[in-house]
């Protein structure tokens, strides 16, 4: 019995060690990637979307194979042949772009230089996207993450928070916000580097702004972040705005800028930063031959029409529909002081919102929630643990409560975050009906219910309708998991627009529009109900698109006549297009008849 009691007293010892818990975030991290990564054989999902454009540098760079052009992206070797190449443009000189900054790759690169010594001592015939490769990305995103969320920690510690309300805050904003989905699944995105860095460069600023000596080490530190964090996503800058806030008052900050402008401490912010700038003029030059170029071609900041309530409120995609845990951080803005700082958390916060509205696309593509928020989590931080030391100091009804929602917060992220990684959750065009009925559901009989690219069904005007050409009528073709196709060619189908067409006036349409229709079956026993379609011209991936088929209660077996609508941005005459079907591991799809529809151009 006393062995007993005495195991029991240091276990209550351990657990009331400052570093127990920042070792069960670690193991819970560990074991999270290896159920995901290896148990679930999912190694590639740690590289996808616009992860697959930030990533291939590293590639291109460093297995180069004797070639003479670095950063040459239309080489295959550079990317995985079973991923999107996301991100590269083709710009007026004909060169090729690849439109991310090398921040992201940046990071990623000792998790790479590590996994291609693991791909040498095995002898892999695979380099640059093995399993050692993936799995690398995986860990080296949650590194990133933990370093995030010990310089929060350390920020919070500094604005004089206890340690228990520093470590409360920084837990909620790991398991409390979609930066969990974009450290665990998503880890080939830029968020969770930003997130670090920006922590990062405003730790290091609070510490300059509000010690009595600034060391050189911290100046570097600082100067360091801010250029990882210009370089994974230049619009990270905007984190400017929020360091008058950092010190004591404005008369401290500008008499700290100006002490460090005119002292040899300023090299060890400037140099990291002119450095960065020269890697990346540097990869801009061997791409394009140009020293600085927006590779963003088509893609801008409309700052008249900014999607302010749709960005925040809108159940399509809003933040704080998505992210709940930052509402208590928008009201701890009123708590903060002195009033010079609750003034410049307001203007950063206002800025921070405005601009991500304005975006041209403020859904920002696949996402859960809103991701550009993630990058900043760090500062909100701030305000978050404002509100938390208010509550608790409230009445007793008022801490149980604020205790029952942020357990309700957190429970939801993490439940929605699954569903995310199910395709429960669409990650576009959600609405208040959809997100009702899959609150909280995780049962398989929900993937795919509410794809934001559920297949239309939408008939064919036969006034629009210019030619149609049976691409495939045949013996029945079984998608089934062979996952580009390489091996069943019938599911491959090429075709000449010049040829098929045979009205000349037809085919000089730009962009071109086409309509698919295909006869299929759906086998209600599989549980994976998507497939993509890709278009091809030659080797370049032109038109890109993933659908979900049928809702669970559909009759299974049953011959379903659907059509698909595209606008393939080609010259119509040039080469042939390829059309393919992409099925997955567990899918079950028989097409039967495939159908070409030539569109009339819509009218200008």
């Amino acid at each position: 019995m006393k062995a007993i009691l005495n195991f029991a007293v240091r276990i209550r010892e351990l657990l009331n060690h400052k570093l127990t818990l920042w070792v069960l975030i670690a193991v819970y991290g560990l074991l999270k990637i290896y159920d995901l990564r290896i148990v679930d054989q999912n190694y590639k999902a740690a590289i996808q979307s616009d992860g697959t454009g930030y990533y291939a540098y590293l590639p291109s760079l460093f297995l180069n194979n004797g070639k003479d052009k670095v950063f040459a992206w239309t080489e295959e070797t550079y990317f995985d042949a079973d991923l999107n190449r996301f991100g590269v443009n083709t710009i007026e000189n004909g060169n090729k772009i690849n439109k991310y900054y090398i921040g992201t790759a940046l990071c990623n690169l000792p998790a790479f230089a590590i996994a291609e010594t693991l791909n040498s001592f095995t002898g892999s015939a695979v380099r640059g996207y093995s399993n050692y490769n993936y799995l690398s990305v995986s860990i080296n995103a949650f590194v990133f993450g933990l370093i995030g969320i010990y310089f929060l920690h350390r920020l919070l510690l500094l604005y004089n928070f206890s340690y228990n309300i520093a470590l409360l805050t920084s837990i909620l904003v790991l398991f409390g916000t979609n930066l969990y989905a974009y450290i665990f699944l998503e880890p080939g995105m830029s968020h969770v580097y930003s997130f670090a860095m920006i922590a990062t460069f405003v730790y290091s600023c609070a510490v300059i702004f509000n010690s009595p000596s600034v060391k050189f080490s911290t100046v570097l530190l600082c100067g360091l972040s801010f250029a990882l964090l210009f370089l994974i996503r230049p619009f990270n800058v905007l984190i400017i705005l929020i360091t008058p806030a950092l010190a004591p008052s404005l008369n401290h900050y500008l008499s700290t800028i100006r002490s460090l402008l005119f002292s040899n401490r300023i090299l060890g912010f400037a140099l990291p930063i002119l450095a960065g700038i020269s890697l990346q003029s540097l990869a801009f030059y061997q791409q394009v031959g140009h020293w600085w170029y927006d590779g963003y071609i088509g893609e801008y900041f409309d700052f008249t029409n900014p999607e302010i309530f749709n960005n925040i409120l809108s159940w399509r995609k809003g933040w704080l529909i998505y992210t709940p845990m930052m509402l208590f951080a928008l009201a701890g803005i009123l708590l903060i002081k002195p009033s010079h700082q609750r003034v410049f958390f307001a203007i950063y916060i206002l800025t921070l919102v405005y601009t991500i509205s304005s975006w041209c696309m403020w859904t920002y593509g696949g996402s859960l929630g809103q991701r550009p928020y993630v990058d900043h989590y760090a500062v909100l931080a701030i305000p978050l643990a404002y509100g938390i030391v208010r509550i608790m100091n409230s009445a007793r009804l008022i801490k149980y409560s604020f205790v029952t929602l942020i357990i309700a917060f957190v429970m939801i992220n993490l439940v929605q975050s699954k569903q995310y990684a199910m395709s429960i959750l669409p990650y576009d065009n959600m609405t208040w009906q959809k997100y009702r009925h899959l609150f909280m559901q995780t049962g398989r009989e929900f993937i795919g219910l509410y794809s934001s690219t559920q297949m239309p069904t939408k008939p064919i005007d036969s006034s629009e309708l210019l030619e149609s050409v049976l691409l495939y009528r045949n013996d029945t073709i079984f998608l089934n998991g062979n996952m580009h196709c390489r091996e069943n060619q019938p599911k491959v189908f090429r075709f000449k627009v010049s040829d098929a067409l045979t009205c000349d006036s037809c085919v000089t349409a730009e962009p071109l529009r086409l309509a698919i229709e295909h006869v299929f079956t759906q086998h209600s026993n599989y549980s994976d109900k998507s497939y993509a379609l890709e278009y091809w011209n030659n080797k370049d991936l032109v038109y890109w698109k993933e659908y979900f088929l049928l809702e669970p209660d559909t009759v299974p077996k049953t011959k379903i006549r659907s059509i698909i609508y595209a606008e393939l941005p080609i010259p119509a005459l040039k080469d042939s297009i390829g059309l393919r079907y992409i099925g997955k591991p567990v899918m079950g799809i028989e097409i039967h008849e495939v159908r070409l529809h030539f569109l009339k151009p819509e009218k200008k």
